[in-house]
């Protein structure tokens, strides 16, 4: 005789959480765009900038000192207090940090914790000041910066103000060579120029060499001034010094 065999059947619980934390939501007004693998805090892959952004991230959602999460497919909601926690490297450096404990190994701050020059995370009173020589290399590139801004920023000439970027400078030199040229077949020529607030002005062969003229002499004053600004950061022994260095 064949007996049948049974087997219970096993209900599971039903979570609930999901369902709840909905309404939750609802309740809240709370927009959750927050991905699972975002709140995957111990991953040795994220950079501690994650940490921040993210926490800037659930700061805006925060209702009432709450803020409602999602991960791996469940909400909750997640208490963000005034306590920094962090989890910090073998060389003193912080690798991750956050409003609330992220991790069971994140550890209380007892100060405040900012960015380095370097990029990487310290406490405030461990944070190393980057070298005056470093900083003087920054500094030159951004005379450098502001000597090619103003270069081809445009210039004065008769009253007016001509551009003086790169594909100016090319039709400047070529229209004067162009007119030049035209003195041999043409009395009197003149070329329409278009100027930087778009006005146009009539110009002549010798006043349109002077313009290519009053374009070198620009070019060449904002050089002769980067120069002397880069002396003064040579010479600068502080920090205060080459704050103090400024193309305007």
């Amino acid at each position: 005789m064949n007996e049948e065999i049974f087997e219970e059947e096993v209900i599971e619980p039903i979570d609930d959480r999901a369902g709840a934390a909905a309404a939750l939501e609802v309740e809240l007004s709370t927009d959750i765009t927050i991905s699972d693998d975002e709140l995957l805090n111990g991953n040795e892959d994220k950079k501690p900038e994650y940490f921040e952004t993210l926490l800037d991230r659930l700061k805006d959602w925060a209702t009432n000192e709450k803020i409602l999460l999602h991960y791996q497919g469940v909400h909750f909601v997640q208490m963000i207090g005034e306590n920094t926690y962090y989890i910090a490297n073998d060389d003193g450096t912080i690798s991750s940090f956050a409003g609330y404990q992220f991790d069971e190994n994140a550890i209380k701050a007892d100060e405040e914790i900012i960015q380095g020059y370097d990029g990487k995370y310290y406490f405030a009173t461990q944070c190393p000041k980057q070298p005056l020589e470093e900083l003087k290399l920054i500094k030159r590139a951004e005379i450098n910066q502001a000597r090619d801004n103003a270069e081809q920023g445009g210039f004065e000439y008769m009253g007016k103000v001509f551009d003086s970027d790169e594909i100016s400078c090319i039709r400047m030199t070529c229209a004067a060579q162009a007119m030049q040229l035209a003195t041999m077949s043409e009395e009197n020529p003149t070329i329409t120029w278009t100027c930087q607030d778009n006005s146009t002005i009539e110009l002549s062969p010798s006043e349109l060499l002077g313009l290519v003229v009053a374009l070198a002499e620009w070019s060449n004053t904002c050089h002769q001034k980067a120069t002397e600004l880069k002396a003064q950061i040579t010479q600068a022994t502080s920090v205060e010094d080459l704050e103090a260095i400024n193309w305007n």
